[in-house]
């Protein structure tokens, strides 16, 4: 587990999502919090962690199963900076469903959106539900750096985060698909950064665009 888990995050860092993490990561100073709000496997928990040695990294995971291997996976990497939640994150405190494609315990793929289920073949579970405003109202340290990966439920995060982004200013990487969605599009993402004075990029082939010039029919 530990071994499979640190590969994961290397191949991550210098791989798969180098960009991504580049970014979150030169920003963060040593003493920050890191999020990771859909953290699944642990990808960006290594780099995260790492970032952090004075910090922390508050890993989000509703899935129950991935849950506790994050736990366990963290605890023998030795990163003990990184707490892990068993919860979803929305713009309301609650149970919600998630749904979990395919025929496996657990799915990348899990999602609230209803979009997901109508579209796949899903099981079913209800999770805790928090979100990121009321999670991190009494946070002392400066909050960084966010990641969100939820599968369509980015604006339902975004949401229930605006008071975070308003005060922390966090470099946030959020993954962002329509076919995810169960309403709006990837122009409403862009327009809530907007209007909390965000500047934005969408990575492209190992690059960074801006997303003035993002065209859903040729990037998405």
């Amino acid at each position: 587990m530990k071994w499979r888990f640190i590969y994961r995050g290397l191949k991550a860092r210098y791989r798969d999502q180098r960009l991504e993490l580049r970014a979150l990561t030169q920003t963060l100073r040593p003493t920050d919090i890191a999020i990771d709000v859909g953290a699944n496997k642990g990808s960006y928990l290594w780099s995260l962690s790492k970032a952090v040695p004075r910090g922390r990294v508050v890993a989000f995971e509703p899935q129950p199963l991935l849950a506790d291997y994050l736990r366990q996976a963290c605890q023998r990497a030795g990163l003990t900076n990184v707490q892990v939640e068993q919860l979803g994150v929305s713009n309301e405190e609650q149970r919600r469903v998630l749904a979990v494609p395919g025929s496996g315990a657990t799915s990348p793929g899990a999602s609230f959106e209803a979009a997901v289920r109508d579209r796949e073949t899903c099981k079913t579970i209800e999770v805790d539900v928090v979100t990121l405003d009321r999670y991190f109202e009494h946070a002392k340290s400066r909050i960084g750096a966010l990641k969100i990966d939820v599968e369509g439920h980015e604006m339902a995060v975004l949401q229930g985060a605006r008071e975070l982004l308003t005060i922390h200013r966090p470099m946030v990487v959020c993954e962002s698909e329509r076919r995810h969605m169960s309403s709006g599009s990837v122009a409403d993402v862009f327009a809530f950064f907007s209007e909390l004075g965000y500047k934005g990029s969408f990575a492209r082939q190992g690059e960074l665009h801006p997303v003035a010039v993002f065209a859903p029919e040729i990037h998405q």
